[in-house]
């Protein structure tokens, strides 16, 4: 009998344990049109070319001025945004339907492939400054399939949509272009 009440005691205590708070999460504002660099880690979004079929690769972050910068733009229905190259604005980041790849594709303003939202575990202040953060530890999910954008598991492999599951793969920072 009385190893049932210390079992019961026991728990009681369980529940009554508060229980664990989620995170909060919150989107950049302002960053719109904004010249962004997208890392992870020592790894940064880059394009193998400006061209349409273009694939989107997270290779080791380089120094170069002329390195392509990626904005995201705002749709005009407000449902989410286009990551658009910024040397040619008719290019935006798409997945492939067949193969979750992200490549470059002409802008279309019905293509759920190319709508993303943004969802940071710190953003920056709406009057973002060369060189600050806009926001960090970033998911970017597609608001069709509801998957994140996750890193190649090798530098220069293409970057992919797969399930959100914390990975750190798909934590991205981003930060105003220099």
């Amino acid at each position: 009998m009385l190893f049932i009440l210390a079992l019961v005691a026991a728990s009681a205590s369980m529940v009554s344990a508060s229980p664990v708070e989620a995170r909060s999460m919150c989107t950049p504002a302002g960053f719109q049109t904004k010249g962004l660099t997208i890392l992870n880690s020592a790894r940064e979004w880059a394009i193998e070319g400006s061209q349409s079929g273009a694939q989107i690769i997270a290779r080791l972050r380089i120094t170069d001025p002329d390195y392509p910068e990626f904005t995201f733009d705002q749709r005009d229905d407000g449902e989410g945004y286009t990551i658009t190259e910024i040397n040619n604005k008719g290019l935006v980041v798409t997945h492939s339907d067949v193969t979750g790849i992200l490549e470059l594709t002409a802008k279309q303003s019905h293509n759920f492939a190319q709508i993303w939202n943004v969802q940071c575990n710190n953003c920056d202040s709406p009057s973002f400054t060369t060189g600050h953060y806009a926001g960090l530890g970033c998911n970017i999910v597609n608001v069709n399939s509801g998957f994140c954008v996750q890193t190649g598991p090798k530098i220069d492999d293409p970057m992919y949509l797969a399930t959100c599951n914390g990975n750190f793969g798909q934590m991205f920072d981003m930060w105003v272009h220099p």
